[in-house]
């Protein structure tokens, strides 16, 4: 394997790892919210912003690479036809890469709908506590809420 080769195959699986332990806290983060436990979460978040960083850098460190040696394109399509001509030995491992960015893609996809899920209950949870005002509003021409003394609500859903 050529030098260059070996240069860029390092930077990969120097991302795979980090993109690896990204997945892992991720299902950490996963977990938390599962448990409704902050303590947890907080600790699977400051860990994921860190690994969020790292990634950046590789990124960044992969960019300069590829744009090194006349790759200065950064779409995946192209990069998997470069590394296929220039550095056939790193391909597996740039698949790995890509398969990874779509797991963490899609465990991203799910804790963030877990999150809207805590939201929305925690946002009905404080409807249903708080008290309804003593004045019933609408809305007015401009947007504005309005005392109405002829509009009350007589339910809510």
């Amino acid at each position: 394997m050529h030098a260059s080769t070996n240069a860029f195959a390092t930077l990969i699986q120097a991302e795979i790892q980090t993109a690896e332990d990204l997945l892992g806290c991720l299902r950490q983060e996963q977990e938390a919210l599962r448990q409704f436990s902050a303590e947890a979460l907080e600790q699977a978040v400051a860990r994921k912003v860190e690994l969020l960083e790292q990634m950046a850098q590789h990124a960044n460190r992969r960019a300069e690479y590829l744009h090194s040696v006349g790759c200065p394109e950064q779409e995946v399509e192209r990069i998997h036809a470069f590394i296929q001509q220039r550095a056939a030995p790193a391909l597996p491992a740039w698949r790995r890469l890509v398969d990874l960015a779509g797991e963490l893609d899609r465990q991203n996809e799910i804790n963030g709908s877990m999150i809207q899920l805590s939201q929305q209950r925690t946002q009905i949870a404080l409807d249903l506590a708080t008290p309804p005002e003593d004045k019933p509003r609408t809305y007015g021409k401009k947007g504005y809420t309005e005392h109405n003394p002829a509009s009350f609500t007589r339910a809510k859903a």
